[in-house]
């Protein structure tokens, strides 16, 4: 602050100037004091100020000298300038010197990643015990000295330590085309060297190297993709590794794989394992089995009665088995059986028709048309016969097969003879004769059993006598020997008449004593 005193008994004009420049100029009415104020001076201010002051009598001006000289600001050094520890050293120490002051009083304080660190305050040293990667960062110190803030260049503090991972592993479910980023969040100093690898979800196989080095893997979710990702860092004082799972979930509603047969037989007594399965259908909101028996709802594992359910998870195909199992299969088992899979995009269902085994039975055999017995030998003229049948029943339908004198027929092994009606009939593909006779057994099979019945068919012959009459002229009491040699097929029943002259009509060769009684005419 300049001041200039200024004596005159009249109105008076006064100024400062440095050289040429005028800094300030005021009337006063009389003597008065005129004050220049420099601000922010700097070496630059040095030089001569005036104050002059004139009135109606006259002027006046007097001149000084302003001398502006450095100010040495005080200076704070931060040592060492850098320090690299490792994760468990039992000390590390930063000081603070103060230079180019004399204020010996001055306080200093402590900086942490710019949070004022008060366990040191005061202090011109940082003493720092048990070393762990919350030391690390940058430190200052500073003080507060003359009215202004003295502080000291950064120093970094970097604590190196072993691989860490604060989660293990992960799981991830994405739809299907869905991208998906894996980051692996290993925390390492240095920071480590990555390696990731896979397997799938059943851990069937080997992991398999993956090729990437990158802390991050980005791929888009196909069932294929589903598994475990293993991310592995290490880094020179140890390693590390995180698991990612990754399952894949449905984009689209489930379908159910269904039979070709929706009607299932099953033997009295016996045990039927149903399988309600889908593929690439998970997660399920809703899978049921229903019956007239009771409905297994949501319900991984159930019994009602001899009817229990079983949920079973196949992660490697995301796919899903709901098994019901039926044991000591019984009358009140017979009924429809449905499964229902539901998820947030839809829902599909499956009916089965469960049904009693019941043992195959011939029913009937026929010959075109005509029923006849089991067992029957028949004889038909050449050309009278077209085909036989075989009619049966069971549960299943029973299949058949045709066995002629011994041996099976089918279509590859008789030229003469044409399969219809699901092989239940047999028809002969030229007039009936003696190619095709013979003896012929219907046999009907299903998983209960297997019955047969059989019919004859032979060729028949009308009666012939093989030779003409003859003519017997004996002697009384000689003995003669009549033959009746009358052929066909099946072989004729002989009567001789008249009955009464034999003890047995029915034999072919008789034998009778010669008298007058007995002569006459026999056929």
């Amino acid at each position: 602050m300049l001041d200039c005193r200024i004596e005159s008994p009249f109105p008076v004009l006064g100024s400062w100037t440095q050289g040429n420049k005028q800094l300030i100029e005021r009337n006063f009415e009389q003597s008065n004091v005129l004050s220049l104020r420099l601000l922010n001076v700097t070496t630059g201010d040095t030089g001569n100020y005036t104050c002059f002051a004139k009135n109606s009598i006259g002027e006046d001006r007097k001149t000084i000298f302003v001398r502006v000289t450095p100010l040495h600001k005080p200076k704070m050094r931060l040592l060492p300038k850098h320090t690299t520890a490792m994760e468990g050293e039992p000390f590390i120490a930063l000081r603070c010197i103060l230079e180019q002051t004399a204020d010996s009083a001055a306080k200093i304080h402590w900086i942490h990643n710019a949070k004022p660190l008060t366990m040191a305050s005061g202090k011109s040293y940082l003493e720092l015990f048990d070393i762990d990667k919350s030391h690390a960062g940058s430190y200052a110190c500073y003080a507060d000295i003359g009215g202004q803030r003295v502080s000291s260049e950064q120093s970094t503090v970097a604590v190196e330590y072993a691989p860490k991972i604060s989660v293990p592993s992960v799981t991830l479910v994405k739809e299907y085309e869905t991208e998906v980023t894996l980051e692996c969040t290993i925390d390492a100093m240095p920071a480590p060297d990555f390696q990731w690898y896979y397997q799938t979800l059943d851990q069937a196989d080997t992991p398999q190297l993956y090729e990437s080095t990158d802390s991050t893997i980005s791929f888009r979710m196909t069932p294929e993709r589903s598994g475990l990702y293993v991310c592995e860092g290490k880094n020179t004082y140890g390693f590390g590794k995180q698991t990612f799972v990754v399952e894949g979930a449905a984009n689209a509603a489930p379908v159910i794989r269904k039979p070709a047969e929706t009607t299932i037989y099953v033997a009295p007594g016996s045990s039927i394992k149903l399988d309600c399965m889908c593929e690439l259908c998970q997660p399920l909101t809703e899978y049921i089995w229903t019956s007239q028996q009771g409905s297994f709802e949501s319900s991984p594992e159930k019994t009602i009665d001899n009817i229990r359910v079983v949920l079973d998870n196949d992660q490697s195909r995301n796919a899903v088995h709901y098994w019901l199992t039926i044991d000591n299969f019984r009358e009140q088992n017979v009924a429809s059986y449905t499964c229902i899979f539901s998820n947030q995009h839809g829902a599909d269902a499956m009916i089965l028709q469960l049904r009693m085994m019941v043992p195959p039975e011939v029913d009937t055999m026929m010959i075109d048309g005509e029923s006849i017995p089991s067992g029957s030998q028949l004889y038909r003229a050449p050309g009278q016969v077209n085909g036989l049948s075989c009619e049966v029943v069971g549960l299943p339908e029973p299949t058949v097969q045709w066995v002629r004198d011994g041996k099976l027929i089918t279509v590859g092994t008789s030229e003469r003879l044409q399969f219809e009606n699901d092989n239940k009939t047999i028809l002969f593909k030229e007039p009936f004769g003696e190619a095709v006779q013979g003896s012929y057994e219907c046999i009907a099979n299903n998983p209960l059993g297997s019955v047969s019945s059989t019919v004859e068919l032979m060729l028949g012959e009308i009666p012939k006598a093989s030779e003409d009459g003859k003519r017997f002229i004996e002697k009384i009491g000689e003995s003669i020997t009549l033959e009746c040699t009358i052929t066909g097929n099946p072989q004729p029943a002989i009567r001789w008449e008249p009955e009464g002259s034999f003890k047995d009509p029915t034999l072919i060769h008789q034998t009778m004593q010669v008298s007058y009684e007995n002569a006459g005419l026999y056929q």
